[in-house]
């Protein structure tokens, strides 16, 4: 009977996978857009909301992302992220750092995920693929925004902060 439970966490767990990659979904924007900026044609946005129920589509992308956003917010404050963390061999020191890295890279990543879902947002509702931006359009509207220097900065803290935290989770990952 253990062995059920085990074999259904696995697998929502592979199920929700998809969603873990949302910034996969981001780079394809970007360089589909970056494409589309030098060939002339439209946008990948622009091609969606021309579909019959484009902006639904376009729609649902974003409430995806902020939900993908709203994810990582969760597994950040709860410390849900280290439970893959071999955390025996982490001494007291090293996982406090752990713990602090996790909670300042997964909130940055999830109010970039939220801005980013917004803008997928206020392109489909507007019906302007203008208004879809990626990572760099997110950090452009903070960095213009009335703190933007601030919040860019504490924003570059947390994505630094993911890049070390990769940094012990490649060090110290349960792989079984």
């Amino acid at each position: 009977m253990a062995g059920n439970r085990q074999t259904n966490r696995r697998g929502r767990r592979r199920y929700f996978l998809p969603f873990s990659g949302v910034d996969g979904v981001d780079v394809c924007y970007d360089g589909a857009r970056f494409g589309a900026e030098r060939s002339g044609s439209k946008t990948l946005i622009a091609l969606i909301l021309a579909l019959p129920l484009g902006a639904v589509i376009v729609f649902l992308i974003g409430l995806t992302i902020i939900g993908a956003g709203v994810n990582e917010c969760y597994r950040g404050m709860t410390g849900k992220f280290q439970k893959d963390f071999r955390l025996r061999e982490l001494g007291g020191t090293k996982r406090h750092i752990v713990g602090v890295l996790g909670a300042l890279s997964f909130t940055a990543r999830a109010v970039i995920f939220g801005l980013i879902g917004y803008f997928f947002i206020m392109a489909a509702i507007e019906s302007n693929p203008n208004d879809a931006v990626g990572l760099d359009g997110a950090l452009m509207t903070l960095a213009q925004s009335y703190y933007g220097k601030v919040l860019l900065f504490i924003a570059s803290i947390g994505l630094i902060a993911h890049g070390v935290l990769s940094l012990y989770e490649a060090h110290y990952r349960r792989i079984c």
